[in-house]
């Protein structure tokens, strides 16, 4: 199923969970560290100490590389989707919403996220025009002034330019990026890098949370700690911890955490046929 029928509400969620489970969404956006987990839209109140509210939209705790002292590091996004229709399009590239976006990712930062960006998905339809020359005049306007907004307060600033495959009989064929010019093997494109800090206050007690859980579902559940995303079900108010191969629903309440609509298993993208051959 195309992200683009999905509706708008819930649109962005499932772009970030097929991100996660289809494409190395973890290159570059984790420094070469070891990964540890993913957590996708983390009430901020989800500990009842904290007096913040709103979301994390994706967090990753990663450990240090060998060549590095032993540490445990945190990084926080603000996620934005921009469509970008088959004539090469784009809609809602939220030119005047850098403001409330810069607001957000100060939420982050007070809460004691110690690196902070945006990462905007630009979701090209299926054999729109303008994906081999991202980004277009129109979209590289709005990303250039949003890159000096961001840069004046010091936040990190990702683009990750991806689409949708579908093959003659209409099958999904799952997702593909371009290639980076920077970095091969990284799908994102990476404008500005966020000052590191130490992560404090409610963020910091938050993390521990999240990691004493992924240790403590990930034995009862049998599931490995790297490949796997920390989520909260909004009906059951529970967290669960889902595999990259795993249904993207809550195993409580048996609720998708995309809407009406399933993310379907990487069993049933066509792509994943030929990748096993």
């Amino acid at each position: 199923m195309s992200l683009f029928e999905f509706d708008a509400q819930h649109r962005e969620t499932a772009a970030i969970w097929r991100l996660f489970k289809e494409m190395p969404l973890h290159y570059g956006l984790v420094d070469g560290r070891i990964f540890r987990w993913w957590a996708i839209n983390i009430p901020l109140n989800l500990l009842p100490s904290s007096p913040f509210s709103g979301d994390i939209d994706l967090m990753v705790c990663t450990l240090s590389t060998p060549l590095e002292p032993p540490g445990v590091f945190y990084k926080t996004w603000e996620t934005k989707l921009v469509l970008v229709d088959k004539s090469g399009r784009p809609r809602s590239l939220k030119r005047g919403k850098t403001t409330g976006i810069l607001n957000q990712l100060k939420t982050q930062r007070k809460f004691g996220s110690p690196d902070v960006s945006l990462l905007e998905l630009y979701l090209h339809e299926v054999g729109s025009k303008s994906f081999k020359f991202f980004p277009t005049p129109e979209v590289f306007n709005v990303v250039e002034l949003r890159a000096k907004q961001l840069r004046e307060h010091l936040f990190g600033y990702q683009v990750l330019p991806f689409a949708h495959g579908k093959n003659e009989a209409g099958e999904d064929f799952g997702l593909y990026g371009l290639d980076n010019p920077f970095e091969r093997l990284r799908p994102s494109i990476e404008l500005l890098r966020a000052p590191k800090t130490e992560a404090t206050g409610e963020f910091l007690d938050l993390a521990q949370y999240l990691w004493a859980f992924a240790e403590s579902e990930s034995k009862i559940l049998s599931l490995p700690l790297g490949f796997v995303a920390i989520t909260y079900c909004r009906f059951c108010k529970q967290l669960c911890l889902i595999h990259k191969r795993g249904a993207v629903r809550c195993y409580y309440c048996l609720r998708p955490f995309t809407g009406l609509h399933d993310i379907p298993p990487l069993s049933h993208v066509q792509l994943s046929k030929y990748l096993r051959d």
